[in-house]
């Protein structure tokens, strides 16, 4: 996008003069940067008169723009065994309304029986993690919209509907 117009990266339509921009919804804009200077004074971060005044206005903006770097050490995991486990759902009766052959299809209701066999980790040593320091100008722009599209009551009418039920 650097040294290109912004007329390249959208549809040609929305570059003619007589395109309504209001029909594409409501455009939303935020970055970190735009937060910071709502919240502080422009005249106050540049009125610096000492090395305190300094380094404070340095901690402002590195608190807004940096995250601090973090190093989470290995830890020693134990061994774990897990049984064998059995479970009984019962699973209920499901219809679906087929509107092209005109049927309503049924599964009868079952139960479900299932076996897991058991299972053992033995101990370990999980990995370290660092995470560098990080300071960044970061946003996001776009439309927000929400639409509900279907929902409400829906009637169906059974008039001339074959039933039919396979087991």
């Amino acid at each position: 996008m650097m040294g290109s117009s912004w007329r390249d990266w959208v549809p040609f339509n929305w570059t003619l003069p007589s395109f309504d921009w209001s029909h594409l919804g409501e455009f939303d804009y935020g970055s970190n940067l735009g937060d910071f200077l709502d919240q502080h004074s422009l005249k106050n971060m540049t009125n610096i008169h000492s090395v305190k005044d300094l380094a404070n206005s340095w901690e402002e903006v590195e608190a807004a723009f940096c995250n601090k770097e973090a190093f989470t050490p290995s830890k020693k995991v134990a061994a774990k065994c897990v049984g064998p486990s059995v479970s009984i759902a019962l699973v209920p009766k499901v219809c679906i309304l087929d509107s092209k052959s005109k049927q309503i299809l049924c599964d009868p209701a079952k139960l479900v029986l299932t076996k897991t066999p058991g299972s053992c980790t033995h101990k370990y040593k999980s990995g370290s993690s660092w995470v560098g320091h990080e300071c960044k100008i970061s946003g996001g722009a776009g439309f927000s919209k929400e639409e509900t599209i279907g929902g409400g009551n829906r009637t169906i009418p059974l008039i001339d509907i074959e039933i039919g039920y396979e087991a």
